[in-house]
């Protein structure tokens, strides 16, 4: 201890230490502080985009209709969004891996407090109306780069999901009228999945997953908009 001491003294006396002012430090300290909050804000902002996309396009409800579903919910997610929050996610690992609070801790357990604080943040915002206000006002007033962002991933949906009003009902086929693409011929089979609890009738909005065989859609998967 006492060498420690004698070494930094001699360091001193010849000039090879300096003293660093304490607004530098301060300084440092609220830049870094900063840093970290619009990270966590970008990163925030984006994930809870994310889940408002899924939701408004209805590809978050795939899931529920098993291997088909998953693999639909793979493939049609917005993964350009879900890459920029990833990589906003590691700027924001990387700062708070410096930060004070983080030292000596193990590095995952930062990693994994980063990722949780942002995915709660993010769903919280998700049941408030944040993104459908922000989406109106971008619409109205066409704001460049965000009106065009908000209308094309929340109204473009995944060529194989339909959404529309059943027209016509059979035992193997019901007829759904589209916005977009007209009247579509639905194909029911003994594994398509559809609404545990209530029977689609004449009138009722579905939501459609399934597969394009020419101009019919075989579907795996049916649930009521309203549910």
């Amino acid at each position: 201890m006492n060498d420690i001491k004698d070494n930094i003294i001699k360091k001193i006396r010849a000039g090879e230490v300096h003293m660093v002012p304490r607004w530098q430090f301060v300084l440092k300290a609220v830049l870094f502080g900063v840093s970290v909050l619009i990270v966590a804000l970008i990163a925030v902002y984006l994930l809870s985009f994310v889940l408002f996309v899924l939701h408004e396009t209805g590809i978050w409800f795939a899931p529920g209709f098993g291997l088909p579903g998953i693999f639909f919910f793979v493939i049609a997610s917005p993964w350009m969004l879900i890459s920029l929050v990833g990589i906003f996610l590691l700027i924001l690992y990387f700062l708070v891996a410096h930060y004070s609070f983080s030292y000596r801790k193990p590095l995952v357990y930062s990693l994994i407090g980063v990722v949780l604080f942002v995915i709660a943040v993010s769903s919280l915002i998700q049941y408030t109306t944040v993104h459908k206000r922000i989406n109106a006002f971008v619409e109205r007033h066409e704001i460049p780069g965000l009106a065009p962002l908000y209308r094309g991933l929340t109204k473009e949906r995944p060529g194989s999901m339909v959404v529309g009003t059943v027209e016509a009902i059979d035992k193997t086929e019901i007829k759904v009228v589209t916005e977009r693409a007209g009247v579509v011929e639905v194909e029911l089979s003994s594994r398509t999945k559809l609404p545990p609890n209530k029977s689609i009738e004449i009138g009722d909005e579905v939501m459609v997953f399934g597969n394009f065989q020419g101009d019919d859609l075989i579907a795996f998967g049916v649930r009521h908009v309203s549910d």
